[in-house]
């Protein structure tokens, strides 16, 4: 894991990234808790992963519909104001549960089918980030002109050949 200085601060703090789907006090709405790394686990653990990935897909199922509906509530300390907001926050209110971050709820533990024979990362400022093969690639460079396709072009045949997947930010 990035930045741990041992393997059980590492493993604290996988563990307190995977548990941590409350905001707190100081949080920002719509972020949550990141995880650089990558860790190795018993078979019975990816049984719970498994699992778990299972209860975050059901519980998106069931909210993301919810997320549309808005329902008008009353704003503290104004009389006859109201506003409207999505009725999955109104219900988490109600059910005493309105400081879960839905966003680390949903998000799937990323659990992989074999070994790795390389790790790598990439830190990127959007959400979205495509893996994408090293032929996708050349194929969409291939429509483009240009010094800068040009280089990528140049970067991509340099790869090792176990180099068989990229980001695409």
């Amino acid at each position: 894991m990035e930045t741990a200085a041992t393997a059980s601060i590492a493993i604290q703090g996988v563990c307190g990234a995977y548990s941590a789907i409350d905001y707190g006090m100081e949080d920002t709405t719509g972020s949550s808790v990141t995880c650089l790394g990558v860790s190795g686990a018993s078979p019975e653990i990816l049984r719970r992963a498994e699992a778990v990935n299972a209860a975050k897909i059901a519980l998106k199922q069931v909210c993301v519909p919810l997320q549309g509906i808005r329902i008008r509530v009353p704003v503290k300390g104004k009389a006859q104001a109201t506003k409207a907001i999505p009725a999955i926050r109104v219900i988490l209110r109600n059910i005493q549960c309105s400081d879960l971050n839905l966003l680390a709820a949903y998000r799937k533990i990323p659990i992989l089918d074999s070994t790795p024979a390389s790790i790598t990362y990439t830190r990127a400022n959007t959400r979205a980030v495509y893996r994408k093969t090293i032929d996708d690639l050349h194929e969409m460079l291939a429509n483009l002109d240009g010094p800068t396709a040009a280089a990528d072009r140049v970067r991509l045949m340099t790869l090792g050949r176990l180099e068989t997947h990229l980001a695409l930010v």
